[in-house]
């Protein structure tokens, strides 16, 4: 369902649909073309840092930097049609938070030469480690985030990876110890519109080959392992886990087109949710999220795992003093349902059109009930067409 090139080329995509019912298939193809970072990011346009110097393993032609600010660092180079990388095996420790990133990409940060991947270490004062998050517009695109380990070290602020704006990819990212993970909220979007800007909502997000644990409700608004609204979201291969300290490990406020496929997702904290998918929809007309409801998601070959909670997951529940929301057209399919007896139930379907197939419970005790079907809870919809079979 989704899949991330590594290697510079040219490779055709290729997508078949078909109808178990009457047996008609469609195809469709198109072509993808992955450039050369080492050729879009040629000699100075690479930024290699290390905090004593050491440069081994740094692309031809870089400029080399020794530098243990993080935050000067990034405030200095992370510019548009730049390469940041940071020593493999080295660690930066930051009490000030780097200014938002707000240049478009192409642009990366990564790591450069061998060994583990470069750590930064968050220290008290401390708030969003990386931030793209420009709000009165929230433009910003074309970024990547790949390679590196983020450790909050529980400082009360600490929050991993705040994105915003489009076309931006996490990638191979570990964090934890962290107030809250990735997130890409619209609530200060909403808040600026009120002002009279009119920022974009975020789109085409992807978080891919990631891990993120440990994360603690440390301040108010904190300790979701993943959060936030967009248009557009791939969320692969990802594991997510140890959050009994925080709340759920995955809440989208708002997703819309995407796919959650082949992710490990387990131990929210208790009455919380591995995956919950709701909908931000208002009814005044003056809003951003006018009109946005959640749907045309893939939800495949996920393991999701909790042993002390009340719905494991869920798909169509309302967020906090909103009118009951609304999601449509989700597919849920090879999904690992596994729990014991402290979880009342599994999974809880609301919204409409969904399609629930081929999934499999697995309760090693006695649960409430294996399988909820619409407005269980407050600000949740009832359940209209569902298809529910093969389970």
């Amino acid at each position: 369902y989704g899949h991330v090139y590594d290697r510079p080329g040219k490779y055709t995509v290729t997508l078949t649909v078909s109808n178990p019912l009457t047996g008609d298939t469609a195809t469709d193809s198109f072509s993808i073309s992955v450039e050369d970072p080492d050729k879009c990011f040629a000699g100075k346009n690479t930024i290699c840092v290390s905090t004593h110097g050491d440069f081994s393993g740094a692309p031809d032609g870089a400029l080399l930097v020794t530098d243990n600010s993080l935050a000067g660092v990034i405030d200095t180079y992370a510019k548009s049609a730049k390469r940041v990388l940071f020593h493999r095996g080295e660690q930066w420790h930051i009490s000030r938070s780097p200014g938002r990133i707000v240049e478009d990409g192409p642009a990366m940060i990564g790591a450069f030469g061998k060994g583990p991947k470069p750590k930064l270490v968050a220290e008290v004062g401390c708030r969003a480690i990386l931030n793209f998050s420009e709000l009165k517009r929230n433009v910003t695109k074309g970024w990547r985030v790949m390679d590196l380990e983020i450790d909050g070290n529980w400082v009360e602020t600490a929050s991993a990876i705040r994105l915003g704006g489009h076309d931006q990819l996490v990638y191979r990212v570990d964090c934890y110890r962290v107030n809250g993970g990735i997130s890409f909220s619209e609530s200060g979007l909403r808040f600026q519109w009120e002002k009279g800007h009119r920022p974009l909502l975020n789109s085409d997000l992807g978080i891919v080959d990631c891990t993120v644990s440990n994360i603690g409700k440390l301040s108010p608004g904190g300790g979701v392992g993943i959060y936030g609204a967009t248009d557009g979201i791939l969320l692969l291969g990802t594991t997510l886990h140890d959050n009994t300290r925080g709340e759920h490990n995955v809440r989208f406020t708002y997703a819309f087109k995407g796919v959650i496929a082949h992710n490990k997702i387990s131990q929210p904290a208790w009455t919380k949710q591995c995956l919950t998918i709701r909908s931000l929809a208002y009814d005044k007309e003056d809003s951003m999220m006018i009109n946005k409801y959640s749907g045309k998601l893939i939800v495949a070959d996920n393991h999701f795992r909790a042993d002390n909670t009340t719905i494991m997951t869920n798909s169509g529940f309302g967020n906090n003093g909103y009118d009951k929301p609304k999601t449509f057209d989700v597919i849920w399919e090879r999904n690992l349902f596994e729990t014991d007896g402290r979880t009342s139930g599994p999974f809880s379907l609301d919204g409409h059109r969904s399609t629930f197939r081929n999934n499999v419970f697995l309760a090693h005790e006695r649960v409430s009930y294996g399988f909820g079907v619409g407005n269980l809870f407050k600000n949740t919809a009832d359940a209209t067409d569902a298809k529910i079979y093969n389970n």
